[in-house]
């Protein structure tokens, strides 16, 4: 049964991430969706065999762990670069990354339609220690016209504005016609995609200090022409709006620093200021070079510290801890140290939760609350003011692992069903319910990446019946109780891969009630109107009905709630 649970997690978590890839093409009906996909012919990286991760215990000084995608599903062949090193992540996230020992070894991942990612890794010598990465999506690209320059406006309410001849290609020649401007929001109140934010949070003030950030929002400005990345003309300038978290912090600055991130360095840079805009639901600056950029403010930092150690009382070294604040925008991460110590910088008098992984073995999670005194960035461990918060005792095969989907069992009473009439390409004529052997899975996602003006929330759906039929089904549903809902709908064979079909759908949400901690009970019906544009081949028409149960995708564990009691029937 546990084998069948992972390959149905796996399963939906692939189905995820095409749907999240459907939604992108909503946006841009005439871009090519291989362009967000896997690129041909891809190596295995400069260092050979280093690219193919081992099933055994890693050894030695490297950085390993997984790579996934916000909804939590593997990302496969991403290139991760430490200075002259590459190697490429297997079918499953995994890699493990030859390094040299440092205080701050910068971690660069590139995937082709993603976010580049970043990461900050303290390493010790010949201790493996661990990372998970988070990728986002690339937004669409909007096309603009570089010799005239003018206003792109992207995710969410994103915008840039750009003066004429403002693009240059990396090595400062001019270009002229059409540019591709991708506009990616990051939304800090989503744990999902704040940890997708590169870098720890770490940030350089103008006079040099470091500082830990308190964030109110990311923005990732990507210019290109003919797959080359630009960026800005010197002395030049683009204007930028980058949107409030959402829901946004109750006590908004009226100005934050705007910050850009500097790559090889693996920080933040102070580099503006940003003005807030509440009407807009936006922070306004100007940027002078293309990368990340943040509008944050220094955080009031303070310090906790603690020991990481197995079910025997040993000390794990190289475990990566993560705090990120519960009542606060903003989070920080470590490794602890041969005697599994560590010390994360933290904002004061603040709910922080701290989360310890030991790379293939678990995670320890529990929530604190800091001190008030103030102390540097980055933290001291041996300073007395650092808070003395004990042990995260980490049990083998116990708490969820960074890259693996937390379940539940629905309640016994939860309805589940599934009814059916599908035309088109397809002849599907589905009425099932929990006794047929059905077996559904779901997450409810706070924002799957509204357009500016709308509201945020969505539910998504899989159903997987006897006979090999599975049916993927997303509603943009803005967290309402009931009422309409525009999504889409996949259907597939398990047994044939190349029978794979989409649609977009208007579904009437009945009923969407949280009946246990994180568990929701969703029904409803869906028309389904023909071939969605980018899908999969095949015309997919017809109606449905559903009762399914969804667990809420939040926090760094995504919950795939599962009907448990069907999984011994399961055709995989």
């Amino acid at each position: 049964m546990d084998d069948t649970l992972t390959t149905l997690r796996w399963t939906l978590a692939r189905r995820a991430a095409l749907l999240a890839l459907l939604g992108a093409t909503a946006c841009a009906f005439d871009r090519d969706p291989a362009d967000d996909g896997d690129t041909d012919g891809a190596s295995d990286g400069g260092s050979g065999e280093s690219g193919d991760p081992s099933d055994d215990a890693p050894q030695g000084t490297v950085v390993v762990g997984t790579v996934t995608d916000a909804e939590g599903a593997p990302l496969g062949e991403v290139e991760l670069r430490y200075e002259d090193t590459t190697v490429r992540s297997d079918a499953e996230g995994r890699f493990e990354l030859p390094v040299e020992a440092g205080d701050a070894v910068i971690v660069h991942l590139h995937k082709p339609g993603y976010v580049r990612g970043l990461e900050r890794v303290t390493v010790r010598e010949d201790v493996p220690s661990a990372l998970r990465a988070v990728l986002r999506p690339e937004a669409p690209a909007i096309p603009l016209d570089a010799d005239l320059g003018g206003e792109v406006v992207g995710m969410r309410g994103a915008r840039i504005d750009a003066p004429p001849g403002a693009f240059v290609t990396r090595d400062g020649r001019a270009i002229g016609g059409t540019v591709e401007v991708h506009l990616t929001p990051l939304n800090p109140a989503i744990p999902a995609e704040y940890d997708a934010y590169p870098g720890d949070g770490l940030a350089r003030t103008f006079d040099g200090g470091l500082v830990q950030l308190e964030t109110f929002g990311v923005l990732d400005v990507t210019v290109r022409q003919d797959g080359q990345d630009l960026t800005i003309a010197d002395g030049m300038g683009v204007e930028v709006e980058i949107p409030l978290p959402d829901p946004a912090p109750a006590v908004l600055p009226d100005a934050v620093a705007l910050w850009g991130f500097d790559e090889e360095a693996g920080v933040w840079e102070e580099e503006g200021i940003a003005t807030l805009d509440a009407a807009a639901g936006i922070y306004r600056g100007t940027i002078t070079h293309l990368s990340p950029w943040n509008a944050d403010q220094p955080l009031q930092a303070t310090c906790i510290k603690g020991h990481v150690q197995d079910e025997a009382g040993r000390p794990v070294a190289g475990a990566i801890v993560y705090a990120e604040g519960q009542d606060y925008l903003g989070g920080s991460t470590a490794t602890s140290d041969e005697a599994g110590e560590f010390c994360v910088p933290v904002r004061k008098d603040s709910r922080v939760e701290v989360t310890a992984y030991d790379w293939g073995n678990g995670a320890a999670v529990r929530e604190v609350v800091s001190g008030s005194a103030d102390t540097e960035v980055p933290p001291v461990c041996s300073d007395p003011r650092c808070q003395d918060e004990g042990v995260w005792t980490i049990v083998a095969g116990e708490g969820p692992a960074p890259w693996d989907p937390a379940s539940c069992e629905p309640p016994a009473d939860a309805p589940l069903g599934l009814s059916a009439a599908l035309g088109g390409a397809f002849g599907v004529d589905l009425d099932l319910t929990r006794a047929d052997g059905l077996q559904v899975c779901g997450w409810v996602i706070d924002d799957p990446g509204a357009a500016p003006g709308e509201s945020s929330g969505a539910t998504m759906l899989a159903f997987l019946e006897p006979s090999g039929w599975e049916l993927f089904m997303w509603m943009a549903d803005d967290g309402a109780s009931s009422g309409e809902a525009n999504g889409w709908l996949m259907v597939e064979r398990a047994d044939d891969p190349e029978i794979a079909g989409a649609s977009l759908c208007s579904f009437d949400l009945r009923r969407r009630e949280e009946v246990a901690d994180d568990v929701w009970s969703v029904g409803g019906a869906g028309d389904c109107s023909g071939w969605y544009p980018g899908a999969p081949e095949g015309e997919l028409t017809g109606t449905l009905s559903f009762d399914g149960i969804a667990g809420e995708l939040g926090g760094l564990f995504p919950t795939l709630c599962c009907d448990l009691d069907m999984m011994p029937s399961s055709p995989m």
